[in-house]
């Protein structure tokens, strides 16, 4: 599932607003996760969290922005490209992603 333009603003809004959602502020268990993996070596470049699938995957994208587009997008008001076909977001349901987080997070230190 991929975020639509209407996702991505609202996804801008929170970040600007600072309501990023935060899953140590015990909200793992309402959230979704969302892992967006680059289209070329099929690599997660990003997670994203969110109250629905559409969230999380809107935060995954926003979240790889750079900041200057980030900016750009918040202050300017210039709009923030939407992912092509080739990414892909992998969901988890809430509940069911904590071990598949921490997983990731091992294998990237590794």
């Amino acid at each position: 599932m991929s975020p639509d333009a209407l996702d991505i603003v609202n996804a801008l809004e929170d970040l600007a607003a600072g309501l990023r959602l935060d899953p140590s502020g015990g909200f793992d268990h309402l959230c979704w996760l969302c892992a967006l993996h680059h289209p070329q070596d099929d690599a997660v470049v990003g997670y994203g969290l969110g109250l629905s699938e559409r969230e999380a995957a809107a935060d995954a994208w926003v979240g790889t922005r750079s900041l200057g587009t980030l900016l750009d997008a918040i202050i300017d008001g210039r709009p923030l490209v939407g992912p092509g076909d080739r990414w892909r977001f992998e969901l988890h349901a809430p509940g069911a992603w904590e071990r598949t987080f921490a997983t990731c997070a091992q294998a990237s230190r590794a």
